[in-house]
């Protein structure tokens, strides 16, 4: 699973980016 630290870029561009891959793999585990 990918992990990464939130607290260091929470809120950032990376954290979007991070959370719609995180809804993209979700949506092929079905």
């Amino acid at each position: 699973s990918l992990t990464y630290d939130h607290r260091a870029i929470d809120g950032g561009p990376a954290t979007l980016f991070l959370r719609e891959i995180k809804e993209q793999i979700e949506q092929f585990n079905y």
